[in-house]
């Protein structure tokens, strides 16, 4: 199985050009890749791409309904896949302190997508660029998902994560995760390219049970600021 994350960058008041849907369709298309987990995908763009991948079934809800549908900023992180899905759900991230809401929470809500095909557990997430305490936040209602599937399924984690390895917050969720015998795959290059740095911050992490037979990051070719993270398991 070939499983991709991918934030596509969504430029929001800027549609996707045809080269970069083609990109992105080709690329899977050519690569048979069977699971893709995109993060920044706009509802605009989304219908683009499903009419590129007719022999695949987007899962996944965006950040925004009915009345907000349509801002452009309405992020899914859909997965994609041409496997037989039993199950998926989209999760949004909740603060449960009002106060903390109102005053911390970002603009932009977080969500998380979870399938489930054959005895895997696939997620995708894409956490806030925000202050530390929101991250850390959003990684606690990560970890009571995780907690919810781990015995019952081998565990796919993907996203952007928006934290270096050098990140307290990320390190102690890394070492979580060792604990339920779930690993991040060790891709330690840059996956995000900014004007004057480059940090890696997009992450896949597996049960230890998987065989990991490949891994690498591929470049997007400027049609976004970050890189593809590729796995065949």
């Amino acid at each position: 199985m070939k499983l991709i994350s991918f934030n596509v960058e969504n430029i929001f008041l800027k549609r996707m050009s045809k080269k970069k849907i083609d990109f992105i369709s080709n690329f899977i298309k050519d690569n048979n890749i069977d699971i893709i987990n995109i993060q920044e995908l706009n509802i605009s763009d989304t219908k683009k791409l499903k009419k590129e991948l007719t022999d695949y079934k987007f899962y996944g809800k965006f950040r925004y309904h009915k009345l907000l549908n349509f801002l452009p900023m309405n992020e899914n992180n859909n997965i994609i896949t041409n496997r037989s899905v039993s199950y998926y759900e989209t999760v949004k991230y909740k603060d449960k302190c009002y106060l903390n809401k109102i005053i911390n929470f970002p603009v932009l809500p977080r969500i998380a997508t979870i399938l489930i095909t054959e005895d895997y557990c696939i997620i995708n997430t894409h956490i806030s660029n925000k202050v530390s305490k929101i991250k850390r936040k959003q990684l606690e209602l990560l970890k009571e998902i995780i907690n919810k599937y781990y015995k019952d399924y081998k565990i796919i984690l993907t996203g952007d994560f928006n934290m270096t390895l050098k990140n307290k917050n990320f390190k102690e969720f890394i070492e979580y995760m060792k604990s339920l015998n779930i690993i991040r795959v060790i891709l330690n290059e840059p996956t995000w390219h900014g004007k004057n740095k480059e940090y890696t911050l997009d992450h896949i992490f597996i049960s230890d049970s998987i065989n990991l037979k490949d891994k690498k990051i591929i470049k997007s070719n400027n049609f976004s600021d970050h890189d593809i993270l590729y796995i065949e398991i």
